[in-house]
């Protein structure tokens, strides 16, 4: 099998078992996310669109850095979005366009990126959760043969630094069509109790 095609058989995989998860909820419900276990650090955001996008699209997501090196990333995006293909976490302030540290959608454990193809269109709220752990991290570093826990340190110090966006991206916006930066809950990004 070529190269590619093993790419794309894999990335419709891990798109449709990310997708498996995705609830549909009815135009007007209050979304909330499940409670973080004790000893997390949790960090927010509202995401939208930037600079001279114009979209319909927004939407919320959490963060949850476990105390066990298990974390998750709660995504709820709402309004009309055709074609998106990808999304993820990067590095950088409100005004960069930075590297990936997290592939989001679809959720892939090292790199290469990939793209949902056949790529997702929802009107309403498409809601997903993607678990993560500091592995993932270190394959995303581009950092050889660093640790998953001192790619760990490294994002949760750029966490603290509100230097890690989630960016959507579109067809029609591929440099991403909404976006917001993750802000912690706690002073300090410290774990909460």
């Amino acid at each position: 099998m070529k190269p590619a095609m093993l790419i794309s058989a894999l990335a419709l995989c891990l798109a449709l078992s990310a997708l498996s998860s995705v609830e549909a909820k009815k135009k007007g419900s209050k979304e909330k996310f499940p409670a973080a276990p004790a000893g997390s650090v949790v960090a927010e955001i509202s995401l939208g669109p930037t600079g001279s996008v114009k979209s319909s699209g927004k939407g919320m997501v959490r963060l949850v850095m476990g105390p066990n090196s298990t974390h998750s990333l709660d995504v709820i995006l709402m309004g009309n979005m055709p074609n998106v293909p990808m999304a993820h976490i990067h590095v950088g302030d409100k005004n960069t366009a930075g590297p990936v540290a997290l592939a989001v959608l679809p959720y892939l454990m090292a790199p290469p990126l990939a793209t949902i193809n056949p790529a997702v269109s929802f009107t309403g709220t498409l809601m997903f959760k993607v678990p993560f752990t500091s592995a993932d991290l270190a394959a995303f570093s581009g950092v050889a043969g660093v640790t998953p826990a001192a790619a760990e340190a490294t994002f949760r110090m750029q966490l603290s630094q509100e230097m890690l966006y989630v960016n959507v991206h579109t067809m029609m916006y591929p440099g991403g069509e909404i976006r917001g930066n993750l802000v912690c809950l706690s002073k300090n990004c410290a774990p909460i109790m």
